[in-house]
């Protein structure tokens, strides 16, 4: 993904598509890319634990590995994009409490498109999660010179898929 300062590498997933079915311009994709992040999920989920001890503040404030999931759909010329985030499975020193809190959380946000996009662009552009108290993030920021997030992602998208079939 490449958009003027933001440059993240995606992995591809086995399995993703790109169907051409004649003319190159209406090709289907059906495609799932991860970008791997270390982050504290404590942003994340500092509301959630404003009451814990300082042994688990120090868990909640470790870096963590965690996945940007970004799911492309439809044709290439107008594709329909999802984000999803989860945090790695089998992560050393995590224990079911906070793995539990965590997967709360996240689930939550798959509920709520939006606050899902503030979490993901928070993990992308600045490398953290962005606190429930920042709910106009994007607005403060002016959308980026008037670019709203979710269209930085679609036209850096757009551009990949329109170079794949070029």
């Amino acid at each position: 993904m490449n958009y003027h300062f933001l440059k993240r590498k995606f992995e591809l997933q086995e399995g993703s598509t790109l169907v051409f079915t004649g003319d190159p311009q209406n090709a289907d994709a059906d495609i799932t890319a991860i970008y791997d992040i270390n982050a504290s999920p404590y942003d994340l989920i500092g509301n959630e634990v404003s009451n814990v001890n300082t042994i688990d503040s120090k868990l909640y404030s470790q870096k963590i590995p965690f996945q940007v999931i970004l799911k492309i759909k439809g044709s290439i010329l107008s594709p329909q994009l999802q984000f999803d985030l989860k945090m790695k499975e089998n992560v050393a020193g995590i224990n079911y409490n906070f793995s539990n809190t965590v997967d709360n959380k996240l689930a939550q946000l798959r509920g709520d498109p939006s606050s899902m996009n503030k979490q993901v662009f928070g993990l992308l552009v600045l490398g953290r999660f962005i606190g429930d108290q920042s709910s106009d993030f994007f607005g403060t920021i002016g959308g980026f010179n008037g670019i709203k997030p979710d269209e930085i992602v679609k036209e850096s998208v757009s551009r990949f898929l329109s170079d794949a079939v070029s």
